[in-house]
């Protein structure tokens, strides 16, 4: 039985030292493995994109020295129009090593953001995966760039996505529920509304997602369960 419960509580602490600290001095007897660097392919992502590049991954730090695997990472943000002073920080900072975060403690990876001076990288070191933060003074002049900056996108509208539901029961009961997402663009980011319409008119969930290069937060104005 005590065997059996080694495993789970391995994975767990593998999963939460990701984003604390811990000296190697105080390292958990039976978790040395984790602050071993391991030669890994990690998938780096940026603005939709992927990147795998081999890299060095411990719980604690990662990193990427090989010039062929950092021609990658130039290669990703330069295609999202970051400009090269900028790439040239990724590197320099990746060549050091990214150590974890204290502003992602108590955090998962996926709910972690960061609003970076420069360029910040946060990973998962389960998952082998990393994102990258960058400042927004970071991105070359383009129309892309504009638009964020310009407030009111030109392009914004409303996108609605609908989902209806009908039950029949054999006793002559019959239900209709109109399920709806809808989506306003505004200022630097947009609205999304979820709510339901039949026997229960109800609004589900009402949040603002505010966007920059690099840079995504998601405000709950209403969330019920």
């Amino acid at each position: 039985m005590r065997t059996n419960n080694i495993i789970p509580l391995a994975t767990f602490v593998a999963s939460y030292v990701s984003f604390c600290a811990i000296s190697s001095e105080n390292i958990p007897q039976g978790f040395q493995d984790f602050y071993e660097n391991k030669v890994v392919e990690v998938s780096f992502y940026f603005e939709g994109r992927v990147s795998r590049v081999v890299s060095n991954l411990s719980v604690e730090k990662l990193s990427v020295n090989n010039k062929l695997e950092l021609d990658k990472i130039a290669s990703l943000l330069a295609s999202e129009n970051v400009e090269a002073d900028y790439v040239d920080i990724a590197l320099n900072k990746l060549k050091k090593g990214i150590e974890v975060t204290k502003r992602c403690e108590g955090k998962t990876y996926e709910d972690c953001s960061i609003i970076s001076k420069d360029v910040d990288v946060v990973f998962d070191y389960d998952n082998r995966k990393a994102k990258f933060f960058v400042s927004a003074k970071g991105f070359e002049r383009t129309n892309k760039k504009d638009e964020y900056n310009d407030g009111i996108l030109k392009n914004n509208a409303i996108i609605n996505s609908l989902d209806l539901y009908s039950d029949y029961s054999s006793e002559g009961r019959s239900s209709v529920n109109l399920y709806g997402d809808t989506k306003l663009g505004v200022t630097n980011g947009h609205i999304k509304l979820s709510y339901e319409l039949g026997d229960y008119n109800a609004l589900n969930a009402a949040s603002y997602i505010f966007e920059r290069p690099g840079t995504m937060l998601v405000l709950d104005i209403l969330k019920t369960t």
